[in-house]
C-alpha cells in the first residue's frame, strides 16, 4: 500500500488533537498523552499502526509546514514527548525555533537507537519499546 496520499495530507493547519493525562499516571500534569482527531486521513496512518510509517513521518519533521502535524502523531504512536505538544500547541512557532528545527534529528536517533525493538502495543494503541 501506498502511504504517501496520507502522508501528503499531514499539515500543520489540519491537524487536529487532544492530550490528556497518560493511562497509569498519578500527576495530571506529567505524563501527557496525544490523541490525533482529524483529518481522516492522518487518522487512517495512525490506526495503521505500521512500523514503516516511522521513518516517513520523521522526514516530515524537516519540512516546517508539516513538522508540527508530524511531531503530533509521531507522539501520538510512540507516547513520546506529550508534554512537549501540550505545552507549544498554542504556540506552534515558538516550537517551531526552540525545539522543532531540530526534531528531525531527535526523532531519527530515537528510531536509529530502537528500530529492532519497536512493537506495537494494541492494548495501548502506541509503539514501544522492547525490553532487551
Amino acid at each position: 500500500m501506498s502511504w504517501q496520499p496520507f502522508l501528503d495530507s499531514v499539515d500543520n493547519k489540519t491537524i487536529q488533537f487532544v492530550t490528556h493525562q497518560s493511562s497509569g499516571s498519578q500527576f495530571a500534569v506529567i505524563g501527557r498523552s496525544v490523541d490525533v482527531v482529524a483529518p481522516d486521513a492522518v487518522l487512517h496512518l495512525v490506526r495503521e499502526a505500521d512500523i514503516n510509517l516511522l521513518p516517513a513521518l520523521i522526514n516530515l519533521l524537516k519540512d516546517s509546514s508539516k513538522a508540527w502535524a508530524a511531531e503530533i502523531i509521531l507522539s501520538s504512536l510512540t507516547a513520546v514527548d506529550g508534554k512537549i505538544i501540550e505545552s507549544y500547541q498554542t504556540n506552534v512557532k515558538e516550537w517551531w525555533e526552540n525545539i522543532g528545527v531540530n526534531e528531525y534529528q531527535h526523532w531519527n536517533n530515537w528510531y536509529l537507537k530502537n528500530k529492532n525493538n519497536i512493537q506495537w502495543n494494541k492494548m495501548k494503541g502506541t509503539f514501544e519499546i522492547r525490553s532487551a
